[in-house]
């Protein structure tokens, strides 16, 4: 295919921005290394605690955040677009508006962290993890806004710094530091709530440095009558965040359901080794979520633009790049599932189906998932009624599930509801735009995984059962499948 040219260069744009995102998605893999630690010093129960507590907060947190995030990349244009102190006044009204709903968020979760672990749960255990965490909100959502701020100024290196590399080596320090002083599971809660601020803290050093007038602004005198202004901002910007702080909620909702569905019916242990399966599928969400930051505003000027051609150019290269990779790792997740949770331990090797299951699901909803962009900027409430619906159908079918199945009905609750969810996203896309993401290429890419993952486990179930053939079989034929799909991209 001849791409037009603002095809090839908007394309241009995304891969040299994806660059960026995906070394600091890789670097911040040493949360992984935490978790390991935790399950290898603590065991499967104290990591089930740790885990469903941090969901928790996560959760929590898009209230916390109110959108605020979005709100500022909408409303605040790149240094010299608008006068300094009106400028000032937008970033300032949002850091407040952060901190009251973060503030009244945390406050909440406190006063009601009793209810919550033992009669909504019914693990009281957590109730020291809920009581330290829920103060976590904090510092998540005001860095979350501040380190939009540097994005504005196309500045990613700076979000990389903090979320990929000091926040999770101070919590892995942190963690280990209270171990040796004997904290067991209270060291843990503290270590994440003592990293996250020490990421607050970086995010406004690295702000002032960027930009010194958001913080002190000694090159323009202050004018009286300022204040109504401010109002007008924190009530435009409000208005602006509230469907988005709904979305975000629902959408963390959805992925944090089946924990949270699952504390009350299973054991600690059971739930640390559904916990260490989720997280380690959560890493094929980091391949969308590499792309997205910066083919999310690429998107929006082609959809302004109303060029179609441009438009199917650039949906259908991003879907076969996010399938190709997550098929990669779907294809080991398949192969060695089991060898790879023995990381944690010797008992989490019975997670091997939870992990392929949810793999799926947030593989599906990379590869797919990439149409929500379409639907989030043309009809805004459809998505949200979509993650309403998924929701639904994911509680729905946890209930029915989770009693029979325990684990794996859990995880293939999910699964089935994020496919679900993204063929309809995919209809919704067509109808909108007259285009889908589907071609020829992808399409080889998924016959080319299928196919290398049958051939090798016929030779895995024929050849002996060691670890060492396993992983060699594995590696072999991603490295295998490597070469096809550089073949597909060659011809191309």
């Amino acid at each position: 295919m001849n791409p037009l040219n603002p095809s090839l260069r908007d394309w241009q744009t995304i891969k040299r921005g994806t660059r960026t995102n995906f070394l600091g998605i890789t670097i911040r893999t040493l949360r992984a290394a935490y978790l390991i630690f935790v399950a290898r010093i603590f065991g499967s129960e104290i990591l089930g605690y740790f885990l469903l507590a941090w969901g928790l907060v996560e959760v929590a947190s898009k209230l916390g955040l109110f959108g605020m995030d979005r709100a500022v990349l909408r409303f605040v244009p790149p240094r010299g677009s608008l006068p300094v102190e009106e400028r000032r006044e937008i970033v300032l009204s949002a850091l407040g508006l952060t901190l009251l709903a973060s503030l009244v968020t945390s406050t909440v979760l406190y006063l009601f962290s009793t209810t919550l672990a033992i009669h909504v749960l019914d693990q009281p255990q957590l109730l020291p993890a809920f009581r330290i965490m829920s103060w976590a909100i904090v510092p998540l959502a005001v860095s979350s806004v501040l380190l939009a701020l540097t994005r504005i100024e196309k500045q990613m290196q700076y979000e990389v710094w903090v979320r990929s590399f000091v926040e999770p080596a101070l919590l892995l320090g942190l963690a280990l530091w209270f171990w040796t002083l004997r904290q067991q599971a209270v060291g843990l809660y503290l270590a994440q709530l003592l990293s996250l601020i020490g990421g607050l803290f970086l995010s406004m050093v690295f702000v002032g440095r960027l930009d010194r007038d958001l913080w002190w602004n000694s090159s323009a005198k202050s004018e009286p009558g300022r204040l109504p202004n401010v109002s007008k901002f924190v009530s435009q910007l409000a208005v602006f965040s509230l469907p988005i702080a709904l979305y975000d909620l629902l959408a963390m909702a959805a992925m944090r359901l089946d924990l949270f569905l699952l504390a009350p019916r299973v054991t600690a242990q059971e739930l640390g080794i559904y916990g260490a399966a989720a997280q380690t599928a959560f890493l094929v969400k980091k391949i969308r979520q590499s792309f997205e930051p910066i083919y999310a505003p690429v998107l929006a000027d082609q959809l302004r633009s109303e060029d179609t051609q441009t438009l199917r150019y650039s949906l259908q290269n991003m879907t076969l790049w996010i399938t190709a990779f997550s098929f990669g790792f779907l294809l080991l997740v398949a192969l060695v599932g089991k060898e790879i949770l023995l990381i944690f331990g010797p008992e989490f090797g019975r997670g091997s189906t939870v992990l392929l299951l949810l793999s799926w699901a947030y593989a599906i909803n990379g590869f797919w998932g990439v149409t929500e962009n379409v639907v989030l900027l043309k009809k805004p409430y459809w998505n949200l009624c979509n993650w309403m619906v998924s929701i639904c159908l994911g509680a729905m079918l946890c209930l029915v599930l989770i009693p029979s199945y325990r684990l794996t009905g859990a995880a293939l609750a999910i699964a089935t509801a994020f496919t679900v969810l993204n063929l309809l996203r995919l209809w919704q896309t067509y109808r909108l735009v007259k285009i889908h993401p589907l071609n020829s290429d992808s399409g080889s890419v998924v016959f080319s995984a299928v196919t290398l993952g049958i051939c090798a486990s016929f030779l895995l179930q024929a050849g002996p059962e060691t670890v060492l053939f396993r992983l060699t079989v594995a590696l072999l034929t991603v490295v295998l499948y490597g070469g096809v799909v550089f073949g597909i991209f060659k011809r191309r």
